[in-house]
């Protein structure tokens, strides 16, 4: 499996944050024919009291490329 993620807009207010992105994965298997998914992603994001950011929620349109 292989991913290429290209983020669009982020936003950070406070200690949340949202970003939309588009995603591309390619799977791979060892027998079999490679696929290849993509689409645009939103994410929230919130920051946890150690200063990290987690992901709250994500939600995904990823959807098969056409001919794969």
């Amino acid at each position: 499996m292989e991913g290429k993620s290209d983020i669009q807009e982020i936003e950070v207010l406070g200690d949340w944050a949202w970003m939309r992105n588009f995603l591309r994965v390619t799977f791979t298997p060892v027998k079999g024919s490679t696929t290849v998914h993509s689409g645009y992603i939103l994410t929230i994001l919130r920051k946890n009291p150690n200063g990290n950011w987690v992901i709250a929620r994500d939600a995904n349109l990823l959807m098969a490329e056409n001919g794969t």
